[in-house]
Protein backbone atom coordinates (compact mmCIF):
# COMPACT_ATOMS: atom_id res chain seq x y z
CA UNK A 1 0.00 0.00 0.00
CA UNK A 2 2.59 2.31 0.90
CA UNK A 3 4.42 1.58 -2.65
CA UNK A 4 1.21 2.61 -4.20
CA UNK A 5 1.23 5.51 -2.29
CA UNK A 6 4.70 6.84 -3.60
CA UNK A 7 4.20 6.03 -7.05
CA UNK A 8 1.01 8.10 -7.04
CA UNK A 9 3.25 10.95 -5.65
CA UNK A 10 5.76 10.79 -8.00
CA UNK A 11 3.46 10.52 -10.41
CA UNK A 12 1.87 14.29 -9.77
CA UNK A 13 5.01 15.21 -9.02
CA UNK A 14 6.23 13.95 -13.10
CA UNK A 15 2.22 15.71 -13.73
CA UNK A 16 3.10 19.07 -12.23
CA UNK A 17 6.60 19.38 -13.99
CA UNK A 18 4.99 18.58 -17.31
CA UNK A 19 2.35 21.10 -17.05
CA UNK A 20 5.36 23.71 -15.47
CA UNK A 21 7.44 22.85 -18.92
CA UNK A 22 4.20 23.39 -21.02
CA UNK A 23 3.36 26.40 -19.98
CA UNK A 24 6.65 27.92 -20.09
CA UNK A 25 6.60 27.12 -23.88
CA UNK A 26 3.46 28.31 -24.19
CA UNK A 27 4.66 31.55 -22.84
CA UNK A 28 8.01 31.81 -24.99
CA UNK A 29 5.91 30.86 -27.90
CA UNK A 30 3.59 33.74 -27.61
CA UNK A 31 6.02 36.18 -26.54
CA UNK A 32 6.64 37.15 -30.10
CA UNK A 33 3.01 37.68 -30.57
CA UNK A 34 2.73 39.79 -27.55
CA UNK A 35 6.14 42.16 -28.98
CA UNK A 36 5.12 45.19 -31.29
CA UNK A 37 6.39 47.88 -33.53
CA UNK A 38 7.70 50.40 -31.79
CA UNK A 39 9.01 53.73 -32.51
CA UNK A 40 12.88 53.91 -31.08
CA UNK A 41 13.56 57.22 -32.02
CA UNK A 42 12.33 60.80 -33.11
CA UNK A 43 14.96 63.44 -34.43
CA UNK A 44 14.02 66.75 -35.80
CA UNK A 45 15.74 70.00 -36.61
CA UNK A 46 14.79 72.80 -34.23
CA UNK A 47 11.43 74.16 -35.37
CA UNK A 48 10.78 77.87 -34.92
CA UNK A 49 7.01 79.37 -36.14
CA UNK A 50 7.58 79.20 -39.78
CA UNK A 51 10.41 76.74 -40.21
CA UNK A 52 10.62 73.33 -41.61
CA UNK A 53 12.79 70.46 -40.85
CA UNK A 54 13.31 66.77 -41.85
CA UNK A 55 11.37 64.54 -39.18
CA UNK A 56 12.68 60.84 -38.87
CA UNK A 57 11.52 58.32 -36.74
CA UNK A 58 12.88 55.32 -36.49
CA UNK A 59 10.83 52.52 -36.20
CA UNK A 60 12.21 48.94 -33.58
CA UNK A 61 10.54 45.52 -34.34
CA UNK A 62 10.76 43.74 -31.48
CA UNK A 63 8.94 40.32 -32.85
CA UNK A 64 10.90 37.05 -33.04
CA UNK A 65 10.13 37.26 -36.66
CA UNK A 66 10.05 39.63 -39.81
CA UNK A 67 6.84 41.41 -40.73
CA UNK A 68 6.42 42.90 -44.25
CA UNK A 69 4.89 45.55 -46.24
CA UNK A 70 5.13 48.03 -43.38
CA UNK A 71 4.01 51.53 -43.99
CA UNK A 72 4.16 54.35 -41.44
CA UNK A 73 1.72 57.58 -41.77
CA UNK A 74 1.36 61.10 -39.54
CA UNK A 75 -1.69 62.98 -39.33
CA UNK A 76 -1.41 66.56 -38.82
CA UNK A 77 -4.63 67.55 -38.66
CA UNK A 78 -5.59 70.11 -35.78
CA UNK A 79 -1.68 70.30 -35.08
CA UNK A 80 0.24 73.80 -36.06
CA UNK A 81 1.89 71.56 -38.90
CA UNK A 82 1.71 70.44 -42.20
CA UNK A 83 3.47 67.80 -44.46
CA UNK A 84 5.75 68.73 -47.23
CA UNK A 85 4.76 65.72 -49.69
CA UNK A 86 3.65 62.63 -48.64
CA UNK A 87 2.16 61.83 -45.45
CA UNK A 88 3.24 58.22 -45.25
CA UNK A 89 6.23 56.53 -45.81
CA UNK A 90 6.85 52.44 -46.18
CA UNK A 91 9.15 50.08 -46.01
CA UNK A 92 9.19 46.13 -47.93
CA UNK A 93 10.03 44.37 -44.34
CA UNK A 94 12.22 45.00 -40.98
CA UNK A 95 13.63 42.19 -40.24
CA UNK A 96 13.93 40.21 -36.54
CA UNK A 97 15.58 42.44 -34.01
CA UNK A 98 15.92 45.34 -36.58
CA UNK A 99 14.90 48.64 -37.42
CA UNK A 100 13.62 50.83 -40.12
CA UNK A 101 13.99 54.40 -40.75
CA UNK A 102 10.82 56.63 -42.24
CA UNK A 103 11.40 60.02 -43.04
CA UNK A 104 8.72 63.29 -43.37
CA UNK A 105 8.89 66.66 -44.43
CA UNK A 106 7.52 69.10 -42.03
CA UNK A 107 6.39 72.63 -41.23
CA UNK A 108 5.89 74.63 -38.61
CA UNK A 109 2.73 77.43 -39.26
CA UNK A 110 4.11 80.95 -38.99
CA UNK A 111 1.29 81.98 -36.82
CA UNK A 112 2.30 78.79 -34.57
CA UNK A 113 2.64 79.73 -30.69
CA UNK A 114 5.96 78.30 -29.47
CA UNK A 115 4.69 74.96 -27.37
CA UNK A 116 5.09 71.30 -27.03
CA UNK A 117 2.80 69.41 -29.51
CA UNK A 118 1.80 66.06 -30.68
CA UNK A 119 1.23 64.20 -33.85
CA UNK A 120 -0.53 61.03 -34.29
CA UNK A 121 1.18 58.37 -35.94
CA UNK A 122 -0.74 54.87 -37.90
CA UNK A 123 2.04 52.14 -38.34
CA UNK A 124 0.60 49.39 -40.37
CA UNK A 125 2.00 45.99 -41.38
CA UNK A 126 1.80 42.21 -42.16
CA UNK A 127 2.82 39.50 -39.43
CA UNK A 128 2.66 35.97 -41.11
CA UNK A 129 -0.09 36.72 -43.37
CA UNK A 130 -1.95 39.08 -41.02
CA UNK A 131 -2.54 43.19 -41.30
CA UNK A 132 -2.04 44.43 -38.18
CA UNK A 133 -2.08 48.16 -36.66
CA UNK A 134 -0.84 50.28 -34.30
CA UNK A 135 -1.42 53.87 -33.23
CA UNK A 136 0.01 56.39 -31.28
CA UNK A 137 1.81 60.20 -31.10
CA UNK A 138 5.04 61.73 -31.09
CA UNK A 139 5.82 64.81 -30.03
CA UNK A 140 7.09 67.68 -31.49
CA UNK A 141 8.30 70.81 -30.12
CA UNK A 142 8.16 74.17 -31.49
CA UNK A 143 10.71 76.63 -30.03
CA UNK A 144 11.07 80.62 -29.73
CA UNK A 145 12.30 83.40 -27.50
CA UNK A 146 11.12 86.79 -26.51
CA UNK A 147 12.79 89.55 -28.45
CA UNK A 148 12.60 92.57 -26.32
CA UNK A 149 13.22 96.40 -28.04
CA UNK A 150 12.71 99.34 -25.44
CA UNK A 151 11.63 103.38 -26.22
CA UNK A 152 11.23 106.29 -22.96
CA UNK A 153 9.32 109.07 -23.20
CA UNK A 154 8.52 111.92 -20.51
CA UNK A 155 4.52 112.97 -20.58
CA UNK A 156 5.51 116.90 -19.69
CA UNK A 157 9.39 117.05 -20.20
CA UNK A 158 10.23 120.46 -18.00
CA UNK A 159 13.08 121.07 -15.66
CA UNK A 160 11.82 121.62 -12.43
CA UNK A 161 8.40 120.09 -13.05
CA UNK A 162 6.91 116.65 -11.41
CA UNK A 163 6.15 114.73 -14.22
CA UNK A 164 5.94 111.06 -14.91
CA UNK A 165 8.60 108.73 -16.95
CA UNK A 166 7.33 105.63 -19.28
CA UNK A 167 9.39 102.74 -20.28
CA UNK A 168 7.70 100.72 -23.47
CA UNK A 169 8.51 97.12 -23.94
CA UNK A 170 8.06 95.69 -27.09
CA UNK A 171 7.92 92.20 -27.46
CA UNK A 172 9.40 91.19 -31.98
CA UNK A 173 10.39 87.42 -30.83
CA UNK A 174 8.22 84.44 -31.45
CA UNK A 175 7.41 83.67 -27.62
CA UNK A 176 6.00 85.73 -24.45
CA UNK A 177 8.57 87.26 -22.42
CA UNK A 178 6.81 86.15 -19.10
CA UNK A 179 7.30 87.38 -14.87
CA UNK A 180 8.58 90.74 -16.51
CA UNK A 181 9.54 93.32 -13.47
CA UNK A 182 11.07 96.17 -14.44
CA UNK A 183 13.98 98.21 -11.82
CA UNK A 184 15.27 101.86 -12.35
CA UNK A 185 18.02 103.61 -11.23
CA UNK A 186 17.48 107.80 -11.12
CA UNK A 187 20.16 109.69 -12.84
CA UNK A 188 18.99 113.13 -13.72
CA UNK A 189 15.89 113.59 -11.22
CA UNK A 190 14.24 112.62 -8.32
CA UNK A 191 12.06 109.22 -8.18
CA UNK A 192 8.65 109.82 -6.11
CA UNK A 193 7.29 105.91 -6.70
CA UNK A 194 8.33 102.61 -6.14
CA UNK A 195 11.58 102.07 -8.16
CA UNK A 196 10.36 98.29 -9.21
CA UNK A 197 7.25 98.37 -11.67
CA UNK A 198 5.83 94.31 -12.16
CA UNK A 199 4.20 93.96 -15.58
CA UNK A 200 3.63 89.97 -15.65
CA UNK A 201 3.49 88.81 -19.42
CA UNK A 202 4.38 91.22 -22.59
CA UNK A 203 3.14 88.92 -25.37
CA UNK A 204 4.79 88.22 -29.00
CA UNK A 205 4.00 90.91 -31.12
CA UNK A 206 2.87 93.13 -28.37
CA UNK A 207 4.08 95.92 -25.86
CA UNK A 208 3.29 96.81 -22.52
CA UNK A 209 4.61 99.98 -20.44
CA UNK A 210 6.32 100.36 -17.16
CA UNK A 211 5.52 104.01 -15.40
CA UNK A 212 7.36 105.75 -13.06
CA UNK A 213 6.61 109.56 -10.82
CA UNK A 214 9.83 111.31 -10.54
CA UNK A 215 11.20 115.25 -10.49
CA UNK A 216 12.58 116.24 -13.15
CA UNK A 217 16.23 117.98 -11.96
CA UNK A 218 18.59 117.99 -14.87
CA UNK A 219 18.54 118.95 -18.81
CA UNK A 220 20.31 115.49 -19.83
CA UNK A 221 18.47 113.00 -17.81
CA UNK A 222 19.38 109.24 -17.99
CA UNK A 223 16.69 105.88 -17.68
CA UNK A 224 19.21 103.25 -15.99
CA UNK A 225 16.67 100.25 -15.66
CA UNK A 226 17.30 96.06 -15.61
CA UNK A 227 14.61 94.55 -16.94
CA UNK A 228 14.11 91.03 -15.77
CA UNK A 229 12.04 88.23 -17.30
CA UNK A 230 11.89 84.49 -18.16
CA UNK A 231 11.82 82.86 -21.65
CA UNK A 232 10.70 79.89 -23.29
CA UNK A 233 12.82 77.86 -21.35
CA UNK A 234 11.91 79.62 -17.91
CA UNK A 235 15.50 80.82 -18.42
CA UNK A 236 16.13 83.88 -15.99
CA UNK A 237 17.28 86.52 -18.33
CA UNK A 238 18.02 90.37 -17.01
CA UNK A 239 18.41 92.94 -19.60
CA UNK A 240 20.33 96.24 -18.32
CA UNK A 241 19.40 99.49 -21.10
CA UNK A 242 20.09 102.85 -21.01
CA UNK A 243 18.49 105.98 -22.32
CA UNK A 244 19.23 108.87 -22.78
CA UNK A 245 16.04 111.27 -22.47
CA UNK A 246 15.75 114.97 -22.82
CA UNK A 247 14.09 117.77 -21.27
CA UNK A 248 13.69 121.40 -21.82
CA UNK A 249 13.73 124.77 -20.02
CA UNK A 250 10.50 126.46 -18.95
CA UNK A 251 11.45 129.45 -22.07
CA UNK A 252 12.20 126.40 -24.47
CA UNK A 253 9.28 124.20 -23.55
CA UNK A 254 7.10 127.69 -24.58
CA UNK A 255 8.78 127.96 -28.01
CA UNK A 256 8.25 124.32 -29.11
CA UNK A 257 4.74 124.60 -27.49
CA UNK A 258 5.18 121.97 -24.90
CA UNK A 259 3.37 124.25 -22.24
CA UNK A 260 1.36 127.66 -22.34
CA UNK A 261 2.40 130.31 -20.36
CA UNK A 262 -0.86 131.59 -18.48
CA UNK A 263 -2.73 134.90 -19.81
CA UNK A 264 -4.23 135.21 -15.96
CA UNK A 265 -1.78 137.88 -15.03
CA UNK A 266 -2.10 139.73 -18.14
CA UNK A 267 -6.31 139.53 -18.25
CA UNK A 268 -6.24 140.98 -14.71
CA UNK A 269 -3.40 143.30 -15.32
CA UNK A 270 -5.78 144.66 -18.31
CA UNK A 271 -8.90 144.64 -15.92
CA UNK A 272 -7.38 146.78 -13.53
CA UNK A 273 -6.08 148.85 -15.93
CA UNK A 274 -9.67 149.34 -17.05
CA UNK A 275 -11.11 150.38 -13.84
CA UNK A 276 -8.87 152.92 -13.25
CA UNK A 277 -9.47 154.70 -16.45
CA UNK A 278 -13.09 154.49 -15.83
CA UNK A 279 -12.19 155.86 -12.60
CA UNK A 280 -10.02 158.62 -13.85
CA UNK A 281 -12.73 159.54 -16.08
CA UNK A 282 -15.22 159.60 -13.70
CA UNK A 283 -13.22 162.23 -11.64
CA UNK A 284 -12.71 164.25 -14.82
CA UNK A 285 -16.49 164.65 -15.35
CA UNK A 286 -17.60 165.29 -12.26
CA UNK A 287 -14.68 168.68 -12.13
CA UNK A 288 -16.11 169.26 -15.25
CA UNK A 289 -19.57 169.37 -14.07
CA UNK A 290 -18.74 171.38 -11.15
CA UNK A 291 -17.04 174.19 -13.25
CA UNK A 292 -19.64 174.49 -15.36
CA UNK A 293 -22.27 174.81 -12.32
CA UNK A 294 -19.65 177.45 -10.72
CA UNK A 295 -18.88 179.50 -13.92
CA UNK A 296 -23.19 179.76 -14.50
CA UNK A 297 -23.61 180.92 -10.59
Amino acid sequence: MDGMDGMNGRNIKVALALLSITAIIIVLASAGYASALTIKSVDYSTLTPGSQSALTIKVDNDFSRDVKDVSLSVNTAGTPFSVIGSSQDSADEINEDDDETFTFEIKASGSAKPGDYVIPYIIKYELENVTKTENGNIGITIRGNPSLEYSASIERPVINEQTRINLKIINKGFADARFVSVKLTPQGYTLLSDEEVYIGSVDSDDFETAGFDVYLNSLSPVMNAAVEYRDFDNKKIVENIQILLTVYSRERAVELGIIKESNTGIIILLIALVIILWSVWRIIKKRRARKKMMSRG
